[in-house]
């Protein structure tokens, strides 16, 4: 080491040891305690949301007892209930309305209608609402929102300007009117202004939404983020470090031949094969295809139609009752779409005599660049680009328009580009002097690293890479830096970033710099220790992975489904008290082997998602434990490791985070919760204290309608005998109480000398 070297690392030792002494909450930094903080932040900060939920429906369950004692929704009621028995002969709904406004906003304080049926069916002069939010305005043509906007006191315009503008699509396709043909044979579309740019243009208060959370890769945005949006859309960096099994790909049809006015049909069954195939292997995910025109999306529509018809085993994927169908839709109408895969058909290419023309279509149009940022953004997991062209086809000088140039450089990316991240780079590439220290010692000690990984928003400081794990990291390193301190609010920085990584496949491991700095020896031997942790975790479920596959393949070769308990068929079972009600046994969700081929670790968040509500669908509320257990089952496992279990609770706690489901500790619940069933446990393997709350009070109430005024005792033996339990046991007593003492601080019921009983 040399003078001036020497000189620099003692000064600032000394400077570091003078912060230290001024400094309390730095002299007394410590990781455990600093961690535990963290969790308790997290704990209280999601009971606190959660808790807000309830009382916010509370609030609203009061307000709409007390909004229909008023005069006015009072005198309105017995038209209400008139129209509401009436099989025939009813009112006009804007009359309804006129007459019963004050009663149907006392029941119902939420409207949820298009800006013309504001206009068509609500009174102006009696309809003044607190609050008007229009969404996706930048599709909403001024005039249809001013009477909206009449009939708000505060106004809420939400949109994205760097997509479809009002277009007349729909009126030309229901033949309201007729516009000329472009030289493709497709109608010119006309644009107009919408609300959300005249909001714009007037000085209105503006908020820009930063954070983008749909796209499991970040390929999938990051041509947008950077072409249109400036590259300050804040995304999260994906656990894979290439794009093959989620992200953007290009695949060129070779022999497609552009056949003028809008068609490819040699691209056009080029993609119906790949969508087939879909079907047939992949059909838990979720398809849409993208179009360039019209004519381009028909074609494919008939072509996939006959396929349909060849193979009848195909229908179940098309059903149209699906939570996200299959479709198949043009750049004129796909707004507002997304599903897990997107096959994106270009349809432009050189004709048979292999002259490219330069006709694009809408894209050619003003706002040609619009159009194209909605079509290649409605993609979750991945998206497959099928192009009998590739971006050097296209001659930037004869493209004069945006949308053509833009068009160029999409199918360059999708050709070529690869998101950073599978190549480790040198520690130049680290943020700070700080992680690139951390770089270079945990380099030395035999860590394969890649700093900095992501492309866009927020970057994990340094991805572990392990040969163990091919195509994704083994996990991620955050060091307490300037990523770290981007973000003012506590709940940005230790919750909600980490929460979304969680969900998205990472274990990340913090550092602190004031203990790099206290004791840097420590510090690193502390992260070895975790990450190979990490990699023994790792290693062991990739194990049982293995064994629980060849296990469950075993079982299931006479049928594709199991059911995790016998007794969940049987319909109902009589409770040991004669003197209560039949309680429905506890149904379990079938947990078919969607995913026997694939290791839980590559699960996306979307596969998850989708089997976490089906889960909750036949068994909320649950236990989380009980929760993971199923969800593993779709991969063919029966136990649940210590990291699956992370992954899973990060997903519900994002769900949850989301409104999609309601987290109160340990169990989940469903949305709309407020009407409870009691399930007998009876042969089942499921505790006492795997029952929630909620439903131990349902079963309190219900004992308490028939035999109003009890004893304890007898309290906990009637709701002992609704589950099912054939014996009160030190768990299923303590659940049983804690709940009645949580009714009887409600005041729902009271306790005295004639025992427990309902307070009417």
């Amino acid at each position: 080491m040399d003078l001036v070297s020497s000189f620099r690392r003692a000064f600032f030792q000394r400077w570091l040891n003078e912060v230290l002494l001024e400094r309390e909450p730095l002299r007394n930094f410590n990781t455990p305690m600093q961690e535990q903080r963290v969790r308790e932040f997290k704990r209280l900060d999601e009971q606190v949301l959660g808790e807000n939920r309830l009382n916010l429906v509370r609030y609203l369950r009061t307000r709409v007892q007390e909004q229909l004692r008023t005069k006015e929704a009072m005198d309105a009621l017995p038209f209400l209930r008139r129209q509401l028995t009436l099989q025939r002969g009813l009112s006009p709904l804007r009359t309804t309305f006129q007459k019963s406004l004050p009663a149907i906003r006392a029941i119902k304080p939420v409207f949820l209608m298009s800006p013309l049926s504001v206009s068509q069916l609500l009174d102006g002069r009696q309809s003044s609402f607190d609050l008007v939010i229009f969404d996706e305005a930048s599709q909403l043509p001024t005039e249809d929102a001013i009477g909206a906007i009449g009939r708000g006191k505060q106004l809420v315009v939400v949109g994205d300007p760097k997509q479809l503008p009002p277009t007349n699509f729909f009126s030309v396709m229901n033949g309201t009117i007729s516009v000329p043909l472009a030289e493709d044979g497709t109608p010119l579309f006309e644009d107009s202004q919408s609300v959300l740019e005249e909001f714009m243009g007037s000085g209105a208060p503006m908020a820009r939404l930063k954070w983008h959370y749909r796209s499991a890769h970040e390929s999938l945005i990051n041509f947008s983020n950077v072409s249109f949006y400036d590259a300050e859309l804040y995304t999260f960096p994906s656990v894979e470090t290439d794009s093959h099994a989620t992200g953007l790909s290009f695949e060129y049809v070779m022999d497609g031949v552009y056949e003028g006015k809008g068609l490819n049909m040699i691209e056009a069954r080029r993609v119906v094969d790949a969508v087939v195939r879909h079907a047939k292997s992949d059909s838990e995910l979720s398809l849409g295809v993208g179009t360039f025109n019209l004519r381009q999306q028909i074609a494919i529509q008939d072509e996939l139609e006959l396929r349909r018809r060849q193979d009848p085993s195909l229908e179940p994927f098309f059903a149209r009752n699906k939570k996200e169908p299959f479709f198949v839709k043009n750049l004129e109408n796909i707004q507002g779409d997304e599903r897990d895969i997107i096959f994106l058909s270009v349809t432009y290419a050189k004709n048979s005599d292999g002259v490219m023309r330069y006709n694009f279509g809408p894209l050619n149009g003003e706002n040609g660049w619009r159009r194209l940022n909605v079509l290649i953004t409605r993609a979750r997991k991945s998206m497959r680009v099928f192009a009998s062209i590739t971006g050097n086809d296209i001659n930037p000088i004869q493209a004069t328009s945006q949308g053509p140039q833009l068009l160029r450089d999409f199918l360059l990316y999708a050709e070529h580009g690869r998101i950073t991240g599978a190549t480790p780079h040198p520690a130049a590439d680290t943020e700070s002097p700080f992680e690139r220290e951390v770089y270079l010692e945990l380099t030395r000690r035999g860590l394969k690293l890649q700093p900095q990984v992501g492309v866009a928003g927020y970057r994990i400081d340094l991805g572990v890479i392990d040969d163990m794990l091919p195509g994704r990291y083994l996990c991620g390193i955050e060091c307490d830096g300037a990523a770290y301190h981007s973000s003012e609010a506590a709940r940005d920085r230790d919750r909600l970033r980490q929460q979304v990584l969680e969900a998205r496949g990472w274990t990340i491991h913090r550092l602190w710099s004031t203990d790099w700095f206290k004791d840097r020896s420590g510090q690193i031997e502390r992260l070895l220790a975790l990450v190979e942790q990490t990699r023994k975790t790792a290693q062991s479920e990739k194990e049982a992975e293995a064994e629980a596959k060849i296990r469950w393949e075993a079982m299931e070769k006479e049928s594709q489904e199991t059911v995790s308990q016998t007794d969940s068929q049987i319909s109902s079972s009589v409770t040991d008290d004669e003197s209560l009600p039949e309680i429905s046994s506890y149904t379990f969700a079938k947990t078919n082997l969607l995913y026997r081929n694939q290791e839980f670790h590559l699960a996306t968040v979307t596969q998850i998602n989708r089997m976490i509500d089906k889960v909750v669908e036949i068994e909320a509320p649950l236990h989380i434990k009980d929760l993971a257990s199923r969800v593993v089952a779709f991969w063919g496992y029966n136990v649940v490791g210590p990291s699956m279990m992370r992954r899973i609770r990060a997903v519900v706690e994002e769900k949850a985070s989301a409104g999609e489901v309601v987290l109160h500790g340990d169990f989940l619940l469903k949305n709309d919760s407020s009407n409870i069933i009691i399930r007998s446990r009876a042969g089942t393997n499921i505790p006492a204290e795997r029952i929630a709350p909620e439903e131990y009070k349902a079963a309190i109430l219900l004992v308490l309608q028939i035999k109003n005024g009890i004893d304890r005792k007898s309290l906990v033996n009637h709701v002992r005998s609704l589950f099912g339990f054939s014996r009160t046991g030190t768990n299923l007593e303590a659940a049983i109480t804690s709940v009645v003492d949580n009714l009887l601080s409600e005041k729902i019921i009271g306790e005295g000398s004639t025992g427990i009983k309902l307070i009417k």
